[in-house]
């Protein structure tokens, strides 16, 4: 059909239209009417159309994500390693808890491609006299990367730093700093808490090594006379839209 006047337009359902048809647009400000194809009406309308969600993967190991057929956008959340405990060698010369974890997110509806390479961070070890291991960088390819927490040195340490500073995605939070060793007779720092969790618990005097972190990206304790505890390894959850 040709270009209509809006009084000679009917409704549309059960019209009888080809894509190259024009329909009237009334442009109020200018107070003229302009036009629009079928075609461009419908494509601008599928463009606009809510995503659905209908896959959802988690990973606590590296891995390869293979893209699905369907999948036209991802979200993507993850967490680095969670950095060690340091090492204290008397009870009046206890140690810091290991940083925790950065989180990042991300919304990505370009630039993905048929494979990512998934990389998890590790946990960083726990002191046992050369101080601690630093958390491993968690990463979706190179779209989103959250960086480990870092591991504590020995003897009335100060609480090592949370993760921080990772790339990519739309927000990021640094992991919780561990807490500080001790010069008196009451105990490690504790690990830094991650999204997930408190960090592992610090040695108690007494001759006691820090306790690993166990929620995802946290800290491990520091220790009392003892070794610090190992920082938990990182995560990751793509979600995928079509």
């Amino acid at each position: 059909m040709a270009s209509t006047k809006i009084s000679d337009l009917t409704a549309l359902a059960g019209a009888d239209s080809a894509t190259g048809d024009l329909l009237p647009i009334v442009d109020v400000d200018a107070a003229e009417t302009k036009s629009i194809t079928v075609a461009e009406l419908s494509a601008s309308i599928s463009l606009k159309a809510p995503l659905g969600l209908f896959k959802v993967t988690v990973y606590t190991a590296g891995a390869t994500w293979t893209k699905d057929a369907a999948t036209v956008a991802v979200r993507v959340r993850l967490v680095g390693g969670g950095g060690g405990g340091g090492k204290g060698t008397a009870e009046t010369k206890t140690a810091g808890g290991g940083g925790a974890g950065e989180y990042a997110e991300g919304f990505f509806d370009s630039g993905i491609g048929a494979t990512e390479t998934v990389t998890i961070g590790g946990g960083g070890a726990g002191s046992t006299g050369a101080n601690a291991g630093t958390g491993g960088t968690t990463s979706f390819g190179s779209l989103l990367t959250a960086l480990g927490g870092v591991g504590s040195g020995d003897d009335l340490s100060v609480g090592a730093l949370g993760g921080s500073g990772g790339t990519g995605g739309d927000f990021h939070a640094a992991g919780g700093n561990g807490g500080p060793g001790q010069n008196v007779d009451a105990g490690a720092g504790q690990g830094g808490a991650s999204l997930f969790g408190s960090g592992g618990s610090p040695g108690p005097t007494g001759g006691n090594a820090g306790q690993a972190g166990v929620p995802y990206g946290a800290g491990g304790g520091g220790g009392a006379n003892g070794n610090g505890g190992a920082g938990a390894g990182g995560w990751m959850i793509v979600e995928e839209y079509k």
